[in-house]
């Protein structure tokens, strides 16, 4: 675009100068054309004579307008010739165009090659990274699907603990059941006070059973917590390695 600018200037000034000319040329042409009218005439009037007197009227004022002619002619030569030039020098300003718009379309088709390896490098690397940062994320998948494991076996030691716990529990209650019934039909005191000191012993029992159902239902609660976390935090990485996939391709 640069090089442009002064052939630009260059042809306007030109383009000026030429039409300046041409119209002085044809300004010339023209008066030419008017005397060749008249000489037609003239030869029309030659061929018409009658006597030598108007045969030499004839042929003077011929004369005078092949005199006019030629100095018309004369006049147009220069212009003719300074048009020449001008169109010369446009028809090289043209070819300078021309070399231009080649250099040019040379030029971006360099820079569009250039681009193009650059855009090129720039996505290899781009696939590289991705490609590294999947490998990153599979081991963190792999880790994040063992912790899943590790939580879910914790979790179902924790459940079977708590169904032993429970078994107990509805083992307790029926002992107790069965003391208070043995204390409501005792038949003496004696009876009766062996039958409410088991009950007491049923009932220490009882107890440490509810505190151990609570406990492991306690940590129950906290692995499935844990472990909901850990499957939140394996889809997220599971997302993010579909996401990297897609624009590895």
């Amino acid at each position: 675009a640069v090089e442009r600018k002064p052939l630009e200037t260059q042809k306007k000034l030109l383009l000026d100068d030429i039409k300046k000319v041409e119209n002085s040329f044809q300004k010339i042409a023209g008066e030419e054309r008017k005397i060749e009218e008249r000489q037609e005439l003239i030869k029309q009037k030659e061929k018409s004579a009658k006597t030598i007197g108007e045969e030499k009227k004839i042929e003077k004022a011929r004369r005078a307008l092949e005199e006019k002619r030629q100095e018309l002619e004369k006049k147009r030569w220069p212009f003719g010739k300074k048009l020449e030039e001008l169109e010369a020098s446009l028809s090289n300003i043209e070819i300078g165009f021309q070399e231009t718009e080649n250099k040019e379309r040379e030029l971006n088709k360099k820079r569009d090659e250039i681009l193009e390896k650059e855009e090129e490098i720039r996505l290899n690397l781009e696939k590289i990274e991705l490609e590294q940062e999947l490998k990153k994320l599979k081991k963190l998948e792999e880790s994040a699907e063992a912790k899943k494991s590790d939580l879910l076996a914790e979790l179902e030691k924790h459940r079977e603990i708590l169904e032993g716990v429970l078994e107990k529990e509805e083992s307790v209650k029926e002992k107790e059941r069965l003391i208070e019934e043995e204390e409501k039909t005792a038949k003496n005191l004696e009876k009766r006070r062996e039958a409410e000191k088991a009950r007491w012993e049923i009932e220490e029992k009882r107890r440490k059973i509810k505190g151990q159902k609570w406990d492991i239902e306690t940590e129950i609660q906290k692995a499935e917590a844990r472990l909901d976390q850990a499957e939140e935090k394996y889809q997220i990485v599971l997302r993010k390695e579909d996401e990297i996939a897609l624009r590895i391709r």
